[in-house]
């Protein structure tokens, strides 16, 4: 089953957007009915029929009201649990447990320019997903979706796959490569022209990766012809997305 990500990027790089909720199971404790025992009054009967009307004459109102006194105990607990559904909720926005050099802005991330390479790693693992990123350059020309990432440890991702996106004078090229220890390097799939960016600094960048190890890439919304130059489906097994300046 594919994760959708969906994230907006700069380099020093503007990255916004959002990763579509994960479905969640909530639970809620199941409590059983509070049953009260009702047990009736036996008189016996005797001839002397003036006893009888002495229980109808006390209806006894309080066990009336006592639901009405309760009532209020449940709507005081609603509050807290909704409190806590949207605050799970929200833990599944952006690209969640993201570490790196960046600056949360609103809907997405400005990436730093380091002059190296700035790795931003999350905590999310996927084999088959969609990664999708609207991305405005600010300085620089290169940004990379990360994915298929060994660690999630700062500093110590092991190996990764990387499509990168250049920006040269506003027009576009992708490659996919694979860092690391052991990694294929460069040229996974080389340099492949993909048009023009919007208003010379922005485009909007995406990878599907199927079940079977497929992999698609589209640019502004055109699908981009690929011809890999090394073996990638045999080298892909999944792990961290996250992204790269």
């Amino acid at each position: 089953m594919k994760k959708l990500i969906q994230t907006t990027a700069a380099a020093a790089l503007s990255v916004s957007g959002l990763l579509s909720s994960i479905p969640m199971q909530i639970l809620a404790e199941e409590t059983e009915p509070e049953v009260t025992e009702i047990q009736p009054e036996t008189t016996e009967q005797t001839e002397a029929p003036a006893t009888l009307p002495e229980p109808e004459a006390d209806p006894e109102p309080a066990p009336e009201e006592t639901p009405d006194d309760t009532n209020p105990a449940p709507d005081a607990q609603d509050e807290p649990e909704e409190e806590e559904k949207k605050s799970r909720e929200s833990d599944y926005d952006g690209l969640q447990g993201l570490t790196g050099n960046f600056e949360r802005v609103e809907n997405g991330y400005k990436l730093a320019n380091t002059g190296g390479n700035n790795h931003n790693l999350s905590q999310l693992n996927a084999k088959a997903f969609d990664f999708a990123a609207d991305i405005e350059y600010i300085n620089g020309k290169n940004v990379s979706l990360m994915f298929g990432a060994e660690t999630s440890h700062p500093g110590n991702y092991g190996t990764f796959f990387g499509l990168e996106l250049c920006n040269d004078v506003g027009n576009l090229r992708v490659k996919l490569f694979q860092d690391g220890p052991g990694g294929l390097g460069d040229g996974v799939i080389p340099y492949t022209d993909a048009g023009t960016a919007v208003d010379g600094t922005k485009a909007h960048l995406a990878v599907s990766v199927s079940d079977a190890g497929e992999l698609s890439i589209a640019v502004n919304g055109t699908a981009i012809p690929v011809t890999f130059q090394k073996d990638f489906k045999t080298r892909y097994a999944g792990g961290y997305i996250g992204l790269l300046t």
